[in-house]
C-alpha cells in the first residue's frame, strides 16, 4: 500500500486508488499520516476534525470515521486504538514524505565525497526525491494546523533537496543547467545564502564574473537592510574567491573548501529548522 501527502492525499494499494470517502475521514487520515507510527490523542484528532469546538457526539463520530477508514485500508491491523488515541501502522517505505526524506538523507551523505561518482549520486538521489512531489505537500489541509506545521517542514527539505541538485550539477561543471534553477530559488528567497552563493557559483562558472559579484554586493545589501547582519563567512569565501578567479570553480569537481560550504550550509539549515519548529 501506498501513502501520498507530498501534494494531495492518496492512497493506493495493488495498483488501484483507494476511496476514502468525505472529507473528514481524508483529514483523520492525513492527521494520522503526519505522526504515523505513534499514538495520536483523541483530543487531537477531534481539534484536526473540527478545531477548538467540537459538536457533541464527536467522540462517537471520531469512532465511526475511524471504522470507515480501516474498512476502506482493508486492513484491520492498519489502524488501531490505544488509549488515549489511534495509531496508524505504516512502514517509511510506503509513505512518500518518509521516502523522500530517506532520499535527501542519502543525497546529503555522498554530496560530502568530494569526488565525480559522489556528485553523480548525490544528483540522482536528489532528483529520486523531488520526483516524488505532486504539489504542495498535505495541499487540501493547509488552513489546519497540524498540517501547517507539517507542510512548512516538509517545503523547507524540498527547498533543501532542489539545492542538493544545483550543488550536484555545479560540481559536475554544469552550470548551464543549474544556473535557471539557481536563479529561480533566488527570486524566490532572496536572503536565503545557500541559494544565492549557489547562484554566484553558476554566474561565475558561466563566464559571468561581474553579474557573480553584483549578487553578492545585492545579497550583503538586502542583509544589512533587513536584518542587520553581513554574509555568512562561507558566502565571503566564495566572494573572495571569485575575485581571486579560482579556477576549481569552473572545474569538474569543485574543492575541499566548496564542500566545506555545503556541510556548513546543511548544519545551518537543520538548526534553522528546529528553531522553527519550536
Amino acid at each position: 500500500m501506498r501513502f501520498r501527502i507530498l501534494g494531495p492525499l492518496e492512497v493506493e494499494a495493488d495498483g488501484a486508488a483507494v476511496t476514502l470517502g468525505g472529507p473528514k475521514p481524508r483529514t483523520l487520515l492525513a492527521a494520522l499520516l503526519v505522526r504515523h507510527g505513534t499514538v495520536v490523542s483523541d483530543d487531537r484528532l477531534l481539534e484536526a476534525l473540527w478545531g477548538d469546538e467540537p459538536p457533541r457526539g464527536a467522540i462517537s463520530a471520531l469512532r465511526a470515521y475511524a471504522s470507515r477508514l480501516r474498512a476502506a485500508l482493508g486492513d484491520q491491523a492498519r489502524l488501531d486504538y490505544r488509549a488515549p488515541g489511534y495509531v496508524l501502522a505504516v512502514a517509511d517505505d510506503e509513505l512518500d514524505a518518509a521516502e523522500f526524506e530517506r532520499l535527501l538523507h542519502a543525497a546529503r551523505s555522498v554530496a560530502a565525497a568530494d569526488a565525480v561518482g559522489g556528485a553523480h549520486r548525490a544528483l540522482a538521489l536528489a532528483d529520486a526525491a523531488l520526483s516524488l512531489w505532486r504539489g504542495d505537500a498535505l495541499a487540501e489541509f493547509t488552513d489546519l494546523e497540524f498540517a501547517r506545521a507539517e507542510a512548512a517542514r516538509l517545503d523547507e527539505l524540498r527547498l533543501a533537496a532542489a539545492e542538493e541538485r544545483i550543488d550536484a550539477l555545479l560540481r559536475l561543471a554544469r552550470a548551464a543547467e543549474a544556473l535557471p534553477e539557481a536563479e529561480l530559488l533566488v527570486r524566490r528567497f532572496p536572503t536565503r545564502e545557500r541559494s544565492v552563493v549557489a547562484l554566484m557559483h553558476a554566474l561565475y562558472a558561466s563566464g559571468r564574473q561581474a553579474e557573480a559579484l553584483a549578487t553578492y554586493h545585492e545579497l550583503r545589501r538586502r542583509l544589512a537592510d533587513e536584518l542587520g547582519v553581513e554574509p555568512s563567512e562561507p558566502a565571503q569565501t566564495l566572494y573572495r574567491r571569485i575575485l581571486g578567479q579560482d579556477p576549481t570553480l569552473r572545474g569538474a569537481v569543485v574543492g575541499e573548501s566548496a564542500m566545506s560550504l555545503l556541510r556548513s550550509w546543511i548544519v545551518g539549515a537543520s538548526e534553522c529548522c528546529t528553531q522553527l519548529r519550536t
